[in-house]
């Protein structure tokens, strides 16, 4: 584990550049998000596992999505992901998001994700999460043995991602109020 502050968010943040996987492309949000963004957290399904009210107030969420790109810093360590060979209609259309953001006591980087259900089921949360690994690393000068993940007790998809993108459950935790697991950086993945 990385002493306190290794990683700290105010000296770091992702850069501008658009990683490509086999299927996806991964790159920093833009105001045409805010509609996938939405239905994200206005859908019951998305948002099961994840700690935060649902949405019902489009254009609240809509004001807060633009309030924070505008400044900069909520989403600094955020990339949407999108087709990278997308039919006409669907081009640069957010499927989902990957985060790759150091932990609040600088210690770890955490990465995590959220996809739209039309995206489950296809390993395209695999394929981000390993595309942003590896493709931001460098970036924010991180150790793969400093890499971390939170999935709530029951999230098994979750952690099957994880675990298929190299993180092992090391113990357990309360993430606001629910018990999770602790997810990290398996000492050799094959």
């Amino acid at each position: 584990m990385a002493r306190e502050n290794t990683y700290s968010r105010a000296e770091r943040s992702l850069s501008s550049k658009v990683i490509e996987s086999d299927r996806l492309l991964l790159r920093p949000f833009e105001e045409k998000d805010v509609e996938a963004f939405w239905l994200m957290r206005s859908d019951p399904r998305v948002m099961e596992f994840i700690p935060l009210e649902l949405a019902t107030d489009r254009e609240a969420i809509y004001q807060e999505f633009k309030k924070a790109l505008a400044a900069g810093e909520r989403f600094k360590f955020f990339n949407a992901v999108e087709w990278k060979n997308a039919p006409k209609d669907k081009e640069g259309y957010m499927i989902g998001w990957v985060l790759f953001r150091p932990t609040e006591d600088g210690r770890h980087v955490e990465i995590g994700y959220w996809f739209l259900p039309e995206a489950w089921g296809q390993g395209l949360a695999t394929e981000a999460a390993k595309a942003m690994i590896t493709g931001h690393s460098d970036t924010l000068g991180v150790a793969t043995e400093d890499i971390y993940a939170e999935a709530f007790i029951g999230n098994d998809a979750s952690r099957n991602v994880l675990e298929k993108v190299g993180l092992e459950v090391r113990g357990q935790g309360v993430l606001n109020g629910k018990p999770a697991w602790l997810m990290y950086w398996k000492q050799s993945v094959s």
